[in-house]
């Protein structure tokens, strides 16, 4: 199951449901995909205590979202991975998004300009007293 990392040494203060200890964090990945929908995050420890308690722990998390917004964010000895790749915006949707953003903040002006002028509002008013043009 393809997966990518969202945390690294830190997880979600979320509930958290044990689904075993392996070798790799693609095993675990593995592990979570079997446990959808529940499991959309998972943790797997990469580091090791004295004791070598976290290394190769997997654990579905139970965030609802992979920035943790509601639970916050703690370090740990582990990491936290969402199942699914890694989502990039390509070159084009990116500078698609740019244009649509200028053209709609430039026909906003342009419309806001339009009404002052009709209305007379600064600083199109040619009326005396007014800010503006002079009178």
């Amino acid at each position: 199951a393809p997966y990518h990392l969202t945390h690294q040494h830190s997880t979600c203060r979320a509930k958290s449901q044990r689904l075993g200890k392996f070798e790799s964090a693609g095993e675990c990945a593995a592990a979570c995909d079997r446990n959808r929908p529940v499991c959309s995050f998972f943790i797997f420890g990469r580091l090791s205590d004295e004791r070598g308690a976290y290394r190769g722990e997997c654990w579905a998390s139970l965030a609802a979202d992979k920035s943790c917004p509601e639970e916050g964010l703690e370090p740990a000895e582990a990491s936290m991975y969402a199942l699914g790749p890694e989502p990039v915006a390509d070159e084009a949707t990116r500078l698609l998004v740019v244009a649509l953003s200028t053209a709609l903040a430039t026909a906003a002006l342009l419309l806001a300009a339009a009404g002052c002028y009709v209305r007379g509002c600064p600083p199109f008013s040619r009326r005396p007293g007014r800010k503006g043009l002079p009178g």
